[in-house]
């Protein structure tokens, strides 16, 4: 009985470590997925502004961020 109780307790711990170790990899991998999202919206927006001589607007998207979400939305880019 020692030995079955044993082993199911073995088999529970390992199946829960191997999902924590799975769910940290799923955050890692998503964290970066957004991140290039995030890096991508922000060089279109950066790269639409500066096309259209807006550099005051490059400037201030950079320190005002709901400035630069409010322009995310009117220009259509998506985050």
């Amino acid at each position: 009985m020692m030995t079955l109780f044993d082993d199911e307790t073995i088999m529970r711990n390992h199946d829960a470590r191997i999902r924590r170790e799975g769910r940290a990899e799923g955050r890692t991998e998503g964290r970066k997925e957004g991140r290039t999202e995030g890096v991508e919206s922000m060089a279109k927006l950066m790269s639409w502004l500066l096309s259209a001589g807006r550099i005051n607007d490059a400037a201030r998207v950079t320190a005002d961020p709901e400035y630069r979400e409010k322009l995310f939305t009117e220009l259509g880019i998506n985050k």
